[in-house]
């Protein structure tokens, strides 16, 4: 399976068209992770949706066709001629799905910082006022990223509860210091630093 995704799986000496698509893998795993679903139950999602056509398959070689959606699932891998245990998986799209959304939050918070930064930047070159300075390419980069930063939130929101919003969104704090001082040669003290292990252990304990 290296260069190419297969469209066919042979069973019982037949090739059967399957659907190859990352999206239906996602409703597969998330049908193994459901606790309300019994083996049978998960088995028959996934005949359903990797198999164009499931009911041509013969009763006789669903456990072969089985075998081989698993195969296909686990990339290639054939645990039996390899004499290998199936590992445990160490990650789950459904359990993990609010911690994913919530790295990408505060990626978002992050792109913000950078566009105080920016800004703070453009405030201090001289020459432009007015509508001029709305026109410097400092500026104009700054409120993109921030919109694009706010899209990003917006997205995340639908999967996270709204009340983690306004901690994951308290690490901008540490990110403007940080940028600040790294950009405008700003210092830190021994108080904004407790305050940042404070913040970082709020976010911590709100993401677990």
């Amino acid at each position: 399976m290296i260069g190419y995704l297969p469209t066919t799986l042979e069973v019982a000496g037949k090739e059967y068209s399957i659907c190859s698509d990352y999206r239906v893998a996602l409703v597969i795993f998330e049908a193994f992770d459901d606790p309300e679903l019994n083996e049978y139950d998960k088995m028959a999602v996934m005949l359903d949706c990797l198999y164009k056509e499931p009911d041509s398959i013969p009763r006789e070689a669903c456990n072969e066709a089985i075998e081989k959606a698993s195969w296909f699932l686990d990339g290639g891998e054939d645990y039996k001629e390899a004499g290998q245990q199936r590992q445990k998986k160490v990650m789950s799209w459904t359990q993990d799905e609010k911690m994913i959304f919530s790295a990408v939050f505060l990626l978002g918070v992050l792109i913000s910082s950078f566009s105080q930064i920016l800004l703070k930047k453009s405030a201090g070159q001289n020459g432009s006022s007015g509508i001029k300075a709305y026109l410097n390419p400092l500026v104009i980069i700054s409120y993109s990223l921030f919109v694009f930063s706010t899209l990003l939130s917006l997205l995340c929101l639908k999967f996270i509860p709204l009340s983690k919003a306004p901690v994951l969104d308290s690490a901008s704090y540490i990110f403007v210091a940080v940028l600040s001082r790294f950009f405008f040669n700003e210092k830190l003290n021994a108080k904004k630093t407790a305050g940042f292990v404070f913040i970082i252990a709020g976010i911590f304990v709100s993401s677990f």
